[in-house]
């Protein structure tokens, strides 16, 4: 296995350029030539102390998870209870978000008109409410564009755009009756909840082509799949079992990535993170694993292998470790090429 491995964690690609989180200072990347650039850094001293050592930075969970770029080049990263936006003029990102509920958001996403949401992540297991927010000025306000009811959810793992329809996606869990992939049309002034009530539609993290939606299910409770629901018919149908539960993928063109977490249950024996890769969303292959390193997931985290976002497509599929043995805090870079043998 050819590959380019870096000591830290990528969070955004653009072609051959990327940047790289290390603690809470930011780094441009050049794949090619192997070189790297100061480019910002995380205005939190408490956290970013935190980040700065690896035991530390997986016990408080003080660290980079994403990486996002908005329209009108705007910056945001979500980090340990807050969403922080570049400043150009400071050169630094700044918090532009308090996060209310849990230490962070699943992801962040835009609407074609601009519009940036995140849903509210925490261990509810009461089913309390949760809510989306939106911010319609690129970050400087946030307010509540939709919740879910008292019973309704346990909390939100992601919202999507789907670029073939502009529908926005929602991905809800954990429990069979808080499980929804569901949809809005009209920034959630209404939303229809398609697919809910079981554990076969407990998504973290779709992924969008013109005849179907992928996904892979995120379940300790049943054996995981990487799914496919037919656009026109609605059915949807297993293509690959999966050695355990799915919370992170990603798509670079043709190229989707997912991977599996080591979350340990009656169901999910498997002690590694595998990385499974596909060109058309049928035929999946696996490419590598790795083990769970020896320290407890309770206080120093799940393994599992990560992705950053890709703005444009890339000749390279990248992907980080984290709380696996070897590969943790570390990133890959290996052709595309390589992974069509």
């Amino acid at each position: 296995m050819s590959n380019n491995t870096i000591n830290a964690i990528a969070l955004f690609v653009n072609g051959v350029e990327m940047i790289l989180a290390k603690g809470y200072k930011l780094f441009r990347y050049n794949i090619e030539t192997k070189k790297a650039t100061s480019f910002s850094h995380l205005v939190d001293p408490k956290n970013s102390f935190f980040a700065s050592f690896k035991y530390t930075r997986r016990i408080f969970r003080a660290e980079i998870t994403h990486l996002y770029h908005f329209q009108n080049d705007t910056w945001i990263c979500i980090a340990k209870k807050g969403l922080f936006r570049y400043n150009k003029a400071s050169g630094l990102f700044e918090k532009c978000c308090d996060i209310e509920k849990g230490s962070r958001p699943m992801n962040l996403c835009q609407g074609g008109d601009g519009t940036i949401y995140y849903g509210e992540y925490c261990y509810n297991p009461e089913r309390n409410p949760m809510r989306i927010f939106q911010s319609k000025n690129n970050g400087d306000t946030w307010t509540v564009a939709y919740e879910f009811k008292k019973g309704e959810v346990n909390h939100i793992h992601g919202i999507f755009n789907d670029p073939y329809t502009g529908r926005l996606w929602v991905a809800t869990g954990d429990s069979d009756a808080a499980c929804v992939f569901g949809y809005t049309e009209d920034g959630f002034k209404t939303f229809v909840k398609k697919y809910s009530g079981s554990q076969q539609y407990r998504v973290c993290v779709p992924l969008f082509t013109k005849k179907e939606i992928i996904f892979a299910t995120d379940s300790q409770f049943e054996q995981n799949f990487i799914r496919s629901i037919n656009r026109i018919t609605g059915e949807v149908t297993d293509i690959q079992p999966i050695q355990g539960s799915s919370i992170y993928a990603v798509q670079n063109g043709d190229l989707m990535m997912i991977s599996t977490t080591v979350e340990p249950s009656e169901v999910n024996k498997d002690n590694y993170s595998h990385l499974w890769c596909s060109f058309d969303g049928h035929s999946w292959k696996e490419y590598v694993a790795f083990k769970k390193d020896v320290l407890p997931k309770t206080y120093f985290q799940f393994g599992s292998i990560r992705f950053p976002h890709y703005e444009n497509e890339s000749e390279y599929a990248v992907f980080s470790g984290r709380a696996l043995k070897g590969f943790d805090g570390e990133s890959m870079i290996i052709p595309i090429k390589e992974l069509k043998k």
